[in-house]
């Protein structure tokens, strides 16, 4: 249910960031999107501004996007077309650590939108040990120690998730042993207790601050469950992604939960949901991705 009130959310937050959420639009704005990590190339999504009245999105497929690192042009993105997502765009750069990222979005009818952000410098993990696993056949559930070092010379925003590798096995009708391997996200939960934390539904992450201990090391313990039959799993790997998210990402997402909050409270409240973007509605936001692994079984 709650994935499903993100699908929801974000269809409308594309045509109404940064603005009061309740307050229809005139449809005079582009609708950009674009969460960028130092792990891939960058992808923009632009569509056309709707009032909320109208659930439709529609793709921008005739924008021009120039993309700038720190302030330099590098090249101008490539439209894909691909049927409900006609608005995509790639670059052929993939961003680096430290550096400023910025991009200009031109179209014919709605004319020029502008949007920066960065990619953060990663924290230093010191350490990733599995505390405990208990296998019940059913499923798993993982207990996990990450020791990490934060970066003393900025404010710096954080965000945790966890994914599983694993090789399974089943008998087919012949009754021969069939192996193969699948990865799914696994939802975790901190035992440590977090400073401005929320929860990313999108991809099952906690999101946090270094408020409380700017430059030290912090050990946060993890719980995380696999809704899986692990009977049946004869390997499992478990993936900590710890991600240095930049504080516009960070606030994109904290208002995104703050709105779904206040739709499952009986008291109404008008929430502004943040974005970053010059003369249109939406988010650019960078992130800088590492992971450890801990094998579980």
């Amino acid at each position: 249910m709650k994935h499903l009130l993100f699908i929801i959310l974000t269809s409308l937050i594309l045509s109404s960031c940064e603005k009061d959420f309740n307050t229809p639009l005139s449809g005079t704005k582009m609708s950009i999107s674009s969460f960028f990590s130092d792990t891939s190339v960058v992808t923009v999504v632009v569509s056309k501004s709707y009032p909320l009245a109208n659930n439709n999105t529609a793709g921008i497929s005739d924008a021009s996007i120039e993309l700038y690192e720190d302030s330099v042009f590098k090249e101008i993105l490539h439209h894909v077309s691909s049927g409900s997502t006609s608005g995509t765009y790639k670059s052929n750069l993939i961003p680096q650590r430290g550096r400023n990222y910025s991009i200009t979005v031109t179209e014919p009818v709605y004319g020029k939108a502008t949007a920066q952000d960065n990619i953060p410098l990663p924290a230093t993990i010191n350490s990733c040990q599995l505390l405990q696993y208990v296998d019940s056949g059913n499923y798993g559930i993982a207990t996990v120690d990450l020791n990490f070092t934060d970066n003393p010379s900025v404010p710096n925003y954080y965000s945790i998730s966890m994914t599983e590798k694993a090789v399974s096995f089943y008998l087919d009708t012949a009754g021969d042993t069939i192996l193969y391997t699948h990865n799914f996200f696994v939802h975790p939960s901190a035992l440590t207790k977090l400073q401005d934390s929320v929860f990313d539904y999108s991809s099952d992450a906690i999101l946090f601050s270094d408020n409380g201990f700017n430059g030290q090391q912090k050990q946060v313990i993890l719980n995380c469950d696999a809704y899986t039959n692990t009977s049946n799993i004869l390997h499992a790997t478990l993936y900590i992604n710890l991600n240095t998210i930049s504080k516009s990402y960070y606030e994109y997402f904290r208002t995104l939960a703050l709105l779904a909050n206040t739709n499952q409270s009986a008291t109404y409240t008008s929430v502004n949901i943040y974005g970053n973007i010059q003369n249109g509605y939406g988010i650019f936001a960078g992130q800088s991705a590492q992971s450890v692994q801990v094998h579980i079984k």
